[in-house]
């Protein structure tokens, strides 16, 4: 999308909500570029861009939107 912040999500899944409503409201996000379930702390990772880092809190905002989605944690890239 050419934007220049990137950051990584760790979202932690309300037990008994499951994966896949989870995923389909973020392939509905064009910000979230990837995600993957995952074992260890949090129980998926979600890779994401936006304008600037107000911006940013808008995606994280609009992920969060997700009655599935307990909470998330999150990473700002510095270089690639």
């Amino acid at each position: 999308l050419g934007f220049p912040v990137t950051a990584f999500l760790t979202i932690e899944i309300r037990q008994g909500s499951g994966h896949d409503a989870v995923a389909t409201h973020l392939a509905g996000i064009p910000e979230v570029l990837e995600a993957y379930t995952i074992t260890g702390a949090g129980d998926m990772w979600a890779r994401v861009v936006a304008r600037s880092n107000s911006d940013l809190q808008r995606v994280i905002d609009q992920v969060l939107a997700e009655p599935g989605i307990e909470r998330s944690t999150t990473v700002i890239a510095l270089a690639t």
